[in-house]
C-alpha cells in the first residue's frame, strides 16, 4: 500500500470515528430523558463542544499537513537525533508548517526515524516528509568520472559532490594489500578507476566508493578480453599502463589504435616512449606546452629519460583506450606530433617526423612540440 493510499484511509477513518461520535450524540439527544442526559452531561453542550473539539483538531491537522511548497532541500539525520530536533531542522528549512504537528506524527507512529541523509522535498506533505525519514532510503548523487582522471582528481570530486573524505580514499586506493583484496595486480588502484556514470550515497565511505569503481572496470573489462595481451607480449597490467597513456596523448577515438601501435612498436624496438603525458604526470601540474628543461625533470614516470614503460598508469583510462592497446592499428609509424587541433601527423621515420614538427612549428608560431 502506498503513502497516499495509507493517508488517504486514515482521513476516511477520521471521518467516519467523527461521524460515529455525531450520530450518537443524536441518538442521545433524541432518545434519552433529559434528566439522564443532565447526569451525563452538564450542560448539554459540552457534547457538541466535544464535537467541534474533534472537529477543529481534524481541521488543523488538515491544514498542518499541507506542503510549504519549498524545493527539495538534503537534510542530514545524525545518529541520535530526536524527533524534536530533525523538526527543528525541517521548520528552519521552510519543509514543514508546522514542528508540533510533526511531532504529533511521530508519537503516533511506530516507526522511527533513521539517521542518514534525504532529498526532502516541501511540495510533499508533512506524513510523507515523515514516512521518507523513517524508511531510512540513502540520499544518492549522481557522478560522472571521465576518462583521463588521476587517482586525486578523482578523489577531488567524490569529495565535492558526495563529501567522501578524499585524503582517506587516496589512502586506501595506495594500500597495496587493499588493492590485492579487489583483484588488482598493482599496489595501487591507479589505472582500475574505471571512468563511469555512478549513484552514490551521500557521504559514502572510501572503500564503498573504490569498490563499486574497481567492480566497474571487472565488469567492463572481463578476462576474455585480457588474451589479447598474451599475444602482444605484455602483461595486462602493462595493457592499463599503456593505455593510460593513450588516454592522455589521444584526443579523438580514431587516433587511439594508431598511437597505441606506435607506442606498442618503440617498445618492441627499445625506443624511449617519449610521451609528454608522462612527464605530466610526474610533474604534477598540467602545462600547455613543455620545453628541453621540462623533458628533463627527474622521474622514473618520465619516458624522455627512461625506456620502456613507466612504473604505473598516469591516469585511469576509458574502455575504449584499453581496447585500443590490445588490438592496435597495423601501421608502421614510429612517431607522431600534435597539430594544435587534437590530432596528429604519424611518421615512419624521424626524417618524416622532423618535416612535420617545422610544418606545426609554422602554423603554431615555435612552440615546442614532441
Amino acid at each position: 500500500m502506498g503513502r497516499g493510499e495509507r493517508f488517504l484511509n486514515f482521513v476516511l477513518a477520521l471521518i467516519l470515528v467523527l461521524t460515529s461520535v455525531l450520530l450518537m450524540g443524536v441518538a442521545l439527544l433524541l432518545y434519552l430523558p433529559l434528566r439522564i442526559l443532565r447526569s451525563f452531561f452538564r450542560p448539554r453542550s459540552a457534547l457538541l463542544a466535544s464535537v467541534a473539539l474533534v472537529l477543529g483538531a481534524a481541521l488543523w491537522c488538515v491544514r498542518q499537513d499541507r506542503p510549504t511548497g519549498r524545493g527539495p532541500v538534503l537534510v542530514e539525520v545524525p545518529r541520535g537525533a530526536t524527533a524534536s530536533q530533525v523538526a527543528e531542522v525541517l521548520g528552519e528549512r521552510g519543509l514543514i508548517r508546522s514542528r508540533r504537528f510533526f511531532l504529533i506524527l511521530s508519537r503516533l507512529s511506530r516507526n522511527e526515524i533513521k539517521a542518514g541523509a534525504y532529498e526532502v522535498d516541501g511540495r510533499w506533505p508533512t506524513h510523507r516528509i515523515f514516512e521518507e525519514l523513517c524508511m531510512g532510503k540513502p540520499y544518492t548523487v549522481r557522478v560522472t568520472i571521465p576518462e583521463g582522471l588521476t587517482l586525486r582528481q578523482i578523489a577531488g570530486i567524490l569529495q565535492r559532490k558526495v563529501r567522501t573524505d578524499s585524503a582517506a580514499l587516496v589512502s586506501l586506493a595506495t594500500d597495496s594489500s587493499f588493492a590485492r583484496s579487489l583483484g588488482v595486480p598493482a599496489p595501487t588502484l591507479e589505472g582500475y578507476l574505471f571512468p563511469d556514470t555512478y549513484r552514490f550515497p551521500w557521504r559514502s565511505s572510501p572503500e564503498a566508493v573504490l569498490r563499486a569503481m574497481v567492480e566497474s572496470f571487472h565488469r567492463a573489462i572481463p578476462d576474455t578480453v585480457w588474451r589479447g595481451a598474451e599475444d602482444l607480449g605484455i602483461t595486462p597490467h602493462q595493457v592499463v599502463i599503456l593505455a593510460s597513456i593513450v588516454e592522455k596523448e589521444a584526443m579523438v577515438n580514431y587516433e587511439r589504435p594508431i598511437i597505441a601501435s606506435v607506442f606498442l612498436r618503440r617498445l618492441r624496438l627499445g625506443y624511449p616512449l617519449q610521451s609528454c603525458a608522462t612527464v605530466l604526470y610526474a610533474m604534477g601540474r598540467h602545462k600547455a606546452h613543455l620545453n628541453e628543461r621540462d623533458l628533463h625533470f627527474p622521474s622514473p614516470y618520465n619516458t624522455y629519460l627512461h625506456s620502456g614503460l613507466p612504473p604505473g598508469p598516469i591516469c585511469n583510462p576509458g574502455k575504449a583506450s584499453i581496447l585500443a592497446v590490445l588490438h592496435p592499428a597495423e601501421e608502421n609509424y614510429l612517431y607522431f606530433v600534435s597539430k594544435g587541433d587534437g590530432t596528429h601527423i604519424f611518421s615512419r621515420s624521424y626524417r618524416e617526423h622532423l618535416r612535420a614538427k617545422r610544418m606545426v612549428r609554422r602554423m603554431t608560431s615555435g612552440t615546442f612540440q614532441r
